[in-house]
């Protein structure tokens, strides 16, 4: 009995004493990283003790279904990512008073039970008191096909919200109440949500909105939903169902556009990107279709009516792993300007038409800090492929023109002392058969006489 006791009284103290940071958890300065324990329950409070100087606390990939308040901590950055959860309890992190990020990707959340009560903070005489420091809300990868409209009513301070990989096929109403209430909403994904079309009006109230990812969706064409916007910087459009771009919504702020991995995606027409007139930084890669880029599809008339064209600021193109044959030496106003610019991986011609690029371009593309001029292979005409247009460019060479018949112009030397060759054989060869045949078969005119005796003319009618 005494034994007993005396265990009983041990694993108190030692729960009572207990540590998350000498029992569970690897913690390095203010981080407490308690990934893959595969625990089914959170901590009793007493873990928590000592713990003032956490600031990041990790429970990734764990196996937590149920969530119920967390005790007063000073931390600011939490993730339960990839755990099973499916319930969280009303004001879980209402104690959290310093909490900026919090994630709950990758969980099995469903629309019904992501309630405005979880996110409400301290209760007062009044009201329930706001998360007044979160910022960062991350919802990825769960089961959620639409949000309560009033779902963020806790959270005043909201800056970055990610939905990403969640099936909402399309956003409804409710959706575009909660997406409005958010006044300082600044970065928004809704990437790899199966989205066809955006609502209309959706992106007008959420005013400081800079940073929007529409990827992985099912667009066939750019969003004119996206010129609703107030100060839109940065767009990713990335592995949408678009074959042709040929107008963009107006969007002078936009600086940064992606548009890779477009798997339809053939061609950019004139024009294109004109209406981005503080465009910074294009990505076009891997789009394994595109072999055509117009040379206006970055320009534009002046407004006054003035001579000329006019191009936007560009300072980075990625036009890598591409089906481009050829660039136009217009298509950018100033390539000298450019800080990178990436062109390996693409099947150029070449000809006279990309002289210009072994001619000038390469020069400019070797001040840039990072470069891969070495990398700009020829493919085209069969003679030259693999060869680099550096290699052309050291060796100061002169690309001829393919005609219109598609002959090859790098063949022609080849051919020609191919033709000289067999002229220079074929000529003795053909007077030596010619004059062994006229050998065998020429008789002289004496010889034959000698053989040949006049019949008479007697003894032919007696005969007869």
């Amino acid at each position: 009995m005494s034994k007993l006791i005396w265990i009983v009284s041990w694993l108190f103290i030692k729960t009572a004493f207990a540590n998350l940071c000498q029992d569970l958890c690897s913690c390095v300065d203010v981080t407490a990283y308690c990934k893959n324990l595969k625990l089914k329950i959170q901590f009793d409070d007493e873990f928590w003790n000592n713990t003032e100087k956490l600031k990041m606390v990790e429970l990734d990939g764990n196996e937590f279904s149920h969530i119920r308040p967390f005790p007063r901590l000073s931390v600011e950055y939490l993730s339960l990512k990839n755990n099973s959860i499916t319930d969280i309890e009303d004001g879980s992190f209402k104690l959290l008073s310093n909490l900026t990020v919090l994630d709950l990707s990758e969980n099995f959340i469903h629309s019904e039970e992501l309630r405005p009560s979880i996110f409400r903070g301290l209760y007062s005489p009044q009201a329930y008191e706001p998360l007044i420091k979160l910022k960062t809300l991350k919802l990825s990868s769960n089961k959620l096909h639409t949000l309560h409209p009033d779902v963020f009513e806790h959270l005043p301070k909201l800056e970055s919200l990610s939905v990403d990989n969640n099936p909402f096929k399309f956003i409804d109403k409710s959706t575009v109440i909660a997406l409005a209430s958010i006044q300082n909403l600044k970065v928004l994904d809704l990437s790899y949500t199966g989205l066809k079309v955006l609502p209309e009006f959706m992106l007008h109230t959420p005013r400081l909105l800079t940073i929007l990812n529409l990827s992985g969706n099912q667009f066939t064409s750019i969003p004119e939903e996206i010129a609703n916007s107030h100060n839109l910087n940065t767009l990713y459009i990335d592995d949408n169902p678009i074959k042709e771009i040929d107008s963009f919504p107006s969007l002078p702020d936009l600086e940064i556009l992606h548009l890779n991995w477009m798997p339809k995606l053939e061609r950019i027409g004139p024009n294109a990107f004109s209406n981005l007139t503080g465009l910074i930084e294009l990505s076009l890669r891997f789009n394994l279709n595109l072999t055509e880029i117009s040379s206006t599809a970055f320009s534009r008339v002046p407004a006054d009516g003035s001579e000329g064209r006019i191009w936007p600021p560009l300072k980075r193109l990625y036009l890598s792993h591409n089906q481009l044959r050829y660039l136009e030496s217009n298509l950018v106003g100033r390539w000298d300007l450019l800080d990178s610019l990436d062109l390996q991986e693409n099947p150029w011609v070449c000809d006279c038409k990309n002289q210009w690029m072994v001619s000038n371009l390469l020069h400019q593309i070797r001040k840039m800090p990072t470069h891969s001029s070495k990398e700009i292979i020829c493919h085209e005409p069969i003679e030259m492929k693999g060869i680099s247009m550096e290699d052309l460019e050291v060796r100061q060479y002169h690309m001829r023109c393919l005609d219109f018949y598609g002959n090859r112009p790098e063949r022609d030397g080849a051919l020609l002392i191919g033709v000289i060759i067999g002229l220079f054989l074929a000529i003795p060869f053909s007077m030596a058969a010619i004059i062994l045949y006229k050998r065998r078969n020429f008789q002289p005119r004496n010889l034959s006489r000698a053989f040949y005796s006049r019949a008479d003319s007697k003894q032919f009618f007696v005969n007869t």
